[in-house]
């Protein structure tokens, strides 16, 4: 799988450089593990990307793919640099500990690009074929029993939690106003096998060729799908 020997290779690179770095602390500079950082990245660039066909759908190779990359393994190195120094400077296991499950966290980020590479939309004569990191589906039109629009709000649950965190730390309201506010937009679809699919537009280059595509085919819509 090409999406996870790229980010193999690019997390070799970060982190056989940060523990190179380190433990050559007080012996003189290195330039070994800037060769390493400098190979983890070429082997990222230059192994082959998804082709990208003419009438595609798929995320911007820079804001959804690259860019998560850059700062889920920077931000990752950054807790682990921090949480090793402090503990070499004679500091808590505890800290040493969560830094490193926060780091640990952002790698959330790599599998989130991984996820988008992969991602693409085809839209078909017969149908629609998605692409993912398991592999590749087609939604025939002909076995499509409904479809239509939905957008995604916050659950609930989530708001509460939200409510909560605020008490916690004021700096979180921005943030949480911003993402209670938001309504992303997706096209669901339910197949004659009890298959559901929901497709979300958000970033997502000619999502509208999708709702254009369900109408020509005359798929039945529905106004409030799940």
């Amino acid at each position: 799988m090409i999406q996870l020997t790229r980010r193999v290779l690019l997390f070799a690179g970060f982190f056989s450089a940060l523990a190179l770095f380190f433990s050559s602390q007080g012996t003189g500079t290195s330039l070994l593990p800037w060769i390493l950082l400098v190979l983890g990245f070429l082997a990222y660039a230059f192994l082959p990307w998804p082709k990208k066909h003419p009438d595609s759908i798929r995320y911007s190779r820079f804001r959804g793919v690259i860019l998560p990359d850059l700062l889920g393994y920077g931000m990752t190195a950054f807790f682990f640099s921090l949480g090793t120094g402090l503990f070499a400077q004679g500091g808590p296991m505890g800290a040493f500990i969560a830094l490193g499950m926060m780091g640990v966290f952002c790698l959330s980020l790599n599998a989130i690009a991984a996820w988008y590479e992969a991602y693409e939309i085809s839209v078909l004569p017969e149908g629609i074929l998605r692409h993912t990191l398991f592999g590749k589906e087609v939604l025939r039109f002909e076995e499509m029993t409904e479809a239509g629009q939905v957008r995604y709000t916050m659950p609930g649950w989530m708001r509460w939690l939200a409510a909560v965190a605020v008490f916690v730390n004021w700096r979180a309201t921005g943030p949480l106003l911003v993402q209670s506010g938001r309504h992303d937009p997706g096209v669901f679809i339910r197949m004659e096998d009890g298959r559901a699919r929901t497709i979300w537009g958000t970033a997502l280059p000619g999502y509208s060729a999708i709702y254009e595509a369900l109408r020509n085919a005359g798929v039945e819509r529905i106004h409030n799908a799940p």
